[in-house]
């Protein structure tokens, strides 16, 4: 209730253990939207993933290749509210465990960015890809002489076909529209950060990870690195790309402080 929450807001930045804790209020779509799945649920399919950190050119095919091993039903790439791609990519696939062979690749390089892939309930999967699929009619992709061989490996897929255009003026104006976002892409700012860890840790790599499981929206983390000097202590350098002109190189900093480990952070590029 609104008491529970004024309660839990007056937490934000004390310290928990020996860091500062960030509490902020938050919408439903925005609570739904991040929820991740904890366990099984009897009463519906346990069968659904979300994919997350996506090259904006990300195609339904790509991820296929990506999720090697893994029998899938459908994938559905969503939008923002502008109609660019979000980076996300919501799939449907046959078994429990494909499932957990599609987790096996979770950190794992789509070309230049890493993906997460989690797994997610049912409701949300067919929440977050409502308006992105016309599930009334299935269509058949055209399969030619040369691509035979791959229809022993599931390529059934939802897709959502605009009234009065063909089919070739449907991939004329995908391919139009992925020039168009890699074109935005270029222009888009970067952010870079120098974060020093607070004292000797186990693990730094596991600090970079830490740091790049923030999710902070229009944020595309890149790839970072780990710089070890003479004493066997390092740094972690790392950067990103701006999507949502809102967010200042300040705001992900004070983000990047809260994390646990860090000590400093400081801004490099903004």
């Amino acid at each position: 209730n609104n008491i529970d929450l004024e309660r839990a807001l007056k937490c934000n930045r004390k310290s928990l253990l020996e860091r500062s804790v960030v509490v902020e209020e938050t919408d439903k779509d925005t609570y739904n939207k991040h929820t991740r799945k904890l366990e099984k649920i009897d009463n519906e399919e346990n069968t659904f993933i979300r994919l997350k950190g996506l090259v904006w050119s990300a195609t339904a095919k790509d991820i296929r290749t990506f999720l090697k091993g893994c029998n899938v039903k459908e994938v559905v790439l969503t939008t923002t509210s502008n109609g660019k791609p979000s980076g996300n990519a919501f799939v449907h696939l046959e078994t429990e465990a494909d499932v957990q062979k599609a987790l096996a690749h979770n950190r794992k390089y789509l070309r230049e960015r890493f993906v997460l892939v989690e797994e997610i309930y049912e409701s949300q999967y067919f929440r977050e890809t409502k308006g992105f699929v016309d599930r009334s009619v299935q269509v058949q992709p055209s399969i030619n002489k040369k691509s035979e061989s791959e229809s022993e490996g599931n390529f059934n897929e939802s897709i959502k076909v605009e009234k009065g255009t063909t089919e070739k003026e449907n991939i004329e104006k995908d391919l139009e529209t992925v020039k168009k976002e890699e074109h935005l892409d270029a222009k888009k700012p970067d952010f870079k950060f120098e974060i020093i860890p607070s004292g000797n840790i186990p693990d730094y790599e596991d600090l970079l990870e830490d740091c790049k499981d923030l999710e902070i929206d229009g944020i595309i983390w890149h790839r970072g690195e780990v710089i070890e000097d003479s004493d066997s202590k390092a740094n972690i350098f790392l950067g990103c790309t701006v999507e949502n002109t809102q967010v200042d190189a300040e705001i992900v900093k004070q983000k990047l402080e809260a994390v646990t480990l860090v000590s400093k952070v400081n801004v490099l590029l903004s």
